[in-house]
């Protein structure tokens, strides 16, 4: 069985939540959402943390340990999906699966980009367990290091890490 995690900082304008979030309807598969604030979407869990790295795969693992079902796709709240990206099933639970067909829009201007091998985050589908064993390493590195003290937005050791699993170090 397949579902959706969605998670958002609450920061985008109904402008964009409201398409994206009426196309995941459209999969009719269970979502949990993680948000900053409670939102009507899905099975909603709340994280009181400011934005940043840390906080969003706070969210994540929130998320996959509310869900229950075997595969998840990760859904960000600035991405719209069509509904081909959820006709894939993963042939393996251990693997992190991306969906590679990206186009980016820069939502203030006229430009758009794709290339090949795009591999990001919001295009995941992966088993759930193993995406929860990612997860939790993944944050216990990081407090180990100290780094969820660190400032920023996009600090170099999230850069440096990845925010992908699987990234070549």
């Amino acid at each position: 069985m397949k579902g959706i995690i969605y998670y958002t900082d609450n920061r985008l304008p109904d402008s964009i939540n409201t398409p994206v979030r009426s196309q995941l309807l459209k999969s009719r598969f269970p979502i949990v959402s993680c948000s900053l604030k409670q939102i009507p979407f899905g099975k909603n869990i709340v994280i009181n943390q400011d934005p940043g790295p840390v906080t969003m795969f706070m969210q994540i693992l929130a998320a996959l340990k509310t869900a229950d079902t075997e595969f998840v796709f990760f859904c960000e709240h600035d991405v719209l999906y069509h509904q081909t990206h959820f006709e894939f099933t993963p042939p393996r639970d251990d693997v992190f699966y991306y969906n590679v067909n990206v186009w980016r829009w820069d939502f203030s201007g006229k430009k758009v980009i794709t290339f090949d091998h795009f591999r990001s985050v919001s295009g995941i589908c992966v088993g759930r367990k193993k995406a929860i064993e990612h997860y939790e390493k993944r944050l216990e590195l990081i407090y180990k290091m100290g780094w969820d003290k660190a400032p920023g937005q996009n600090p170099k050791w999230a850069r440096t890490m990845g925010y992908e699993p699987g990234k070549p170090k």
